[in-house]
């Protein structure tokens, strides 16, 4: 399998609505029994859905939101990305 990392921006770009995300660490995943480890790594390496992106403002930045998944009863868990030097 192959892994292309982009930006933040080339995302934005690149992506449409309803594109999968995939993003990492890239830390090696720790074993489950680790509960609390397990859950701030699973915060950090995921894959989400584009449902949202906002257009280029000033400061020239480019933000999107990635759903991540529904919990409980109307909990919605998303994350938004604006940091163009970040890479995913």
């Amino acid at each position: 399998m192959t892994h292309t990392s982009f930006s933040a921006k080339q995302i934005h770009e690149i992506a449409p609505l309803g594109a999968l995300i995939r993003f990492s660490d890239g830390t090696a995943e720790l074993p489950a029994r680790h509960r609390r480890k397990h859950a701030a790594w699973e915060s950090s390496n995921a894959t989400g859905r584009v449902v949202r992106k906002v257009p280029t403002g000033r400061p020239p930045t480019s933000s999107f939101t990635l759903h991540l998944g529904d919990f409980g009863a109307d909990v919605t868990i998303a994350k938004t990305y604006q940091d163009p030097s970040r890479s995913f």
